[in-house]
């Protein structure tokens, strides 16, 4: 029988935040973000003794099984302050056992001693579990999100250039990266050097409408992508497309360090503008499985749209498009 209490946690508890920390790396599938690089002891109980950030953790006979950071925020307009909560996350062996509800209520209660008027929360498009939960505890008001890249127009940009049969011996060593082999095959397809030289040999690809690239930042390679048309791409691929302006891509960073960065968005933003440079296109489409969570958000903030779960030759995919529509809107409006 489950035993949960909820804590408010503070400066001298450094081992129950991290503990918060590890559960919202395993639960967002984001071990580098929250797990790999974790602030300091002293770092960390300055911010839990700060007033304008609260974390809570809910226990289970002495597991954290939840979850909860929020910010306090002083308004300016009036003498009083809102809350906002940036990361919410329970274990998924309890969910559905009112756990979230329970961190929830309990930031309630701290709200109220602080004097705070209102606490709200972001959820997105495609998360049903949070959509229920936030829709049952709170009013939904429907807002445009923006992501503001402070690098934007700094040395900084990730430029795209072809790759060449030079470049397979580097990108042999990539792809046999665990961060990488985790969502390209898995353990069982790792491939060999002889592999990569017969598969990515770019006249190879040409012949199978891909266009191989080695993403760069500050004259340095960063990662691989690729583009290809998704009309005729035979063995069960996108056979119902009718369109031949459809591009589809494909990229992974190449060093597990640079995740978590907002390079990898600047990475499809950049494949996104060269591939409409081309008159000829009319969309873009990727598809990444339902459980990279970490992809999914990089291609919202690069300006693609959730269209559903499809079945593809490799299993279940989220299907994401862009159309040129959509991209010219946002670059008139930039």
């Amino acid at each position: 029988m489950s035993i949960i209490a909820t804590v408010k946690i503070g400066p001298d508890e450094i081992s129950a935040m991290r503990a918060v920390l590890d559960l919202f790396g395993k639960e967002f599938e984001d071990i580098p973000t929250y797990s790999d690089r974790q602030p300091t002891n002293e770092y960390l109980a300055n911010l839990l003794h700060s007033e304008t950030f609260i974390a809570l953790a809910a226990f289970d006979r002495g597991t954290a099984i939840g979850g909860l950071a929020a910010y306090v925020l002083p308004k300016f307009e009036q003498a009083r302050s809102e809350i906002y909560i940036y990361d919410l996350a329970v274990a998924s062996s309890h969910r559905r056992l009112g756990v979230a509800t329970a961190l929830i209520s309990h930031l309630k209660r701290v709200a109220v001693e602080l004097g705070a008027y209102v606490i709200y929360v972001q959820a997105d498009y495609g998360d049903d579990p949070a959509v229920a939960l936030y829709t049952k505890l709170g009013v939904r008001e429907d807002v445009m999100h923006f992501d503001i890249d402070p690098l934007t127009n700094s040395n900084d940009s990730v430029t795209l250039r072809l790759m060449t049969e030079h470049d397979l011996a580097m990108l042999y060593e990539w792809v046999n990266r665990s961060h990488i082999v985790e969502w390209w095959g898995g353990e069982e397809a790792r491939p060999t050097l002889a592999d990569v030289q017969e598969q990515y040999l770019p006249s190879v690809l040409a012949q199978e409408s891909v266009t191989p690239y080695i993403a760069m930042l500050n004259g340095e390679p960063i990662g691989y992508a690729q583009s290809y048309v998704a009309l005729g791409g035979g063995d069960g691929w996108w056979e119902e497309e009718t369109d031949p302006g459809v591009r589809g891509i494909d990229q992974s960073l190449a060093n597990a360090s640079q995740l978590g960065k907002g390079l990898g968005t600047k990475l499809v933003r950049a494949l996104v503008e060269l591939l409409f440079n081309d008159p000829e296109v009319t969309k873009i489409q990727t598809d990444p499985s339902p459980s990279n969570l970490r992809a999914i958000r990089c291609y919202e903030k690069a300006g693609f749209e959730r269209q559903g779960t499809v079945t593809t030759p490799d299993g279940p995919a989220v299907y994401m498009v862009q159309t040129r529509q959509a991209f010219e809107r946002t670059r008139s409006d930039a």
